[in-house]
């Protein structure tokens, strides 16, 4: 026979092929680093020297050497590793961003430096000598192939149908982050980092923009040629964020009970199921739920928890959060039995996985409670997946002394009320 726990196994299998149906088109967005699998041929480096002055020099681009740098914002920025040998006894340093380098000596006429760079930037590279600036270093992207690979979009800004045009097929990065104003007006900050241009005042990316409703926003720039031009930026933005949610559930589950030796053989029933969540801050929040099944036999199971992310990846697409609380039991085997009551203090977590393999906007979150006292067998198991309309798979067992229930099946999450 089947195990109730292999059968829920199989409805996760089913529900997550099914969901290519509703989840639409893949994310397009540049939102992974696979997206910029860039050849480094497609990088020429350049030195250009201040008048007669030069220095025997030979630079390369060194194998395997594109990496990520993440900024605090979200944001990131490919770099590159540029391997610099100098053939000269010269008090030679180089200057990039503010910062100084001077080379390691490795023979009695040669120095070496591995240097990081920004792969798109207006920034260069200064080789300098005492108080002289001898020339730089240009890193140059080859821009007909980076027609096509030109924006990351960090996946914070997705919910909010983010749009950036004019910008003249050059590297840029986006991200976002959507917080309650005043009267809980939806504002949306929006972190701007063309990589290859700047404002006309010259000042340095990253630039901070604000939406609220559905707005836009233009931005002159200009190339590190003076060419100008101009970008624009619209978002839709909620007017209002609400505190506190709600979302109904209703579903199939299979259900079963035994009490004082007399058992309910497992049937298919109606699940009722509701949802509410209260947010404290952006990273906590106090939630609750209840299941209800009703087939002559009741079961019902009701928890109240706080909750609050501990950690995740740097792209914030993968959250964990552990969830403290209480919960109670009321059940009954049948019309005529007493209705049992009991507190419990199961505890437990979930693991969010956002945008899951690269669905825009739906999220996947795998959920577990286990029981912390001795006489009560507890377990709920559950895994969702959507968005405003989500569908679960959920498994329930407890047993105390002579009573036990069981229940497991699939139900669809609907939005309810919300102030």
């Amino acid at each position: 026979m089947v195990s109730s726990f292999s059968k829920l196994f199989l409805w996760i299998l089913m529900l997550l092929r099914l969901s290519t149906a509703w989840a639409g088109e893949s994310l397009q967005v540049y939102s992974d680093l696979d997206d910029f699998n860039i050849p480094l041929d497609r990088f020429a480096v350049d030195i250009e020297w201040k008048g007669e002055a030069s220095v025997p020099m030979y630079i390369t681009i060194s194998p395997d050497s594109l990496t990520w740098r993440w900024l605090d914002d979200g944001n990131k920025l490919p770099q590159l590793i540029l391997a610099v040998t100098l053939q000269s006894q010269r008090p030679i340093r180089f200057r990039y961003k503010n910062q100084v380098y001077i080379p390691e000596q490795k023979g009695a006429d040669e120095k070496r430096l591995f240097l990081t760079v920004d792969v798109f930037s207006n920034d260069v590279v200064w080789i300098v000598e005492g108080r002289n600036e001898l020339g730089m270093i240009r890193v140059s992207p080859d821009d007909d192939y980076f027609r096509h690979h030109y924006v990351y979009l960090h996946h914070s800004c997705l919910p909010f149908e983010l749009n950036l045009s004019g910008i003249k097929d050059r590297y840029s990065s986006l991200s976002c982050d959507f917080h309650p104003g005043p009267r809980r007006i939806g504002i949306l900050d929006v972190s701007f980092l063309p990589a290859e241009s700047r404002l006309e005042d010259d000042s340095d990316p990253p630039y901070r923009l604000q939406f609220t409703g559905d707005s836009m926003t233009r931005i002159d720039l200009a190339l590190k040629n003076n060419e100008s031009f101009q970008v624009g930026l619209n978002a839709r933005v909620p007017n209002y964020v609400p505190q506190f949610k709600t979302a109904l559930g209703y579903g199939p589950y299979y259900f079963e009970a035994e009490a004082n030796g007399e058992r309910v053989a497992e049937h298919l029933t109606a699940s009722y199921m509701i949802y509410g969540k209260y947010d404290m801050s952006k990273t906590a929040s106090f939630r609750f739920f209840d299941a209800l099944l009703n087939s002559g036999s009741l079961f019902n199971n009701l928890g109240g928890y706080f909750a609050y992310e501990v950690g995740s990846t740097a792209d914030r697409r993968l959250i964990v959060v552990p969830l403290l609380g209480f919960q109670s039991i009321s059940f009954r085997k049948s019309k005529n039995d007493r209705l049992f009551h009991q507190l419990i203090y199961p505890q437990g977590g979930e693991l969010v996985y956002r945008h899951a393999f690269g669905w825009q906007n739906y999220h996947l979150i795998y959920g577990m409670f286990i029981s912390t006292m001795e006489k009560v067998r507890y377990e709920n198991i559950w895994l969702r997946f959507g968005k405003r309309v989500f569908w679960e798979v959920n498994l329930i067992n407890w047993q105390f002394e002579h009573r036990r229930a069981h229940m497991w099946g699939l139900s669809v999450g609907l939005p309810f009320l919300s102030f």
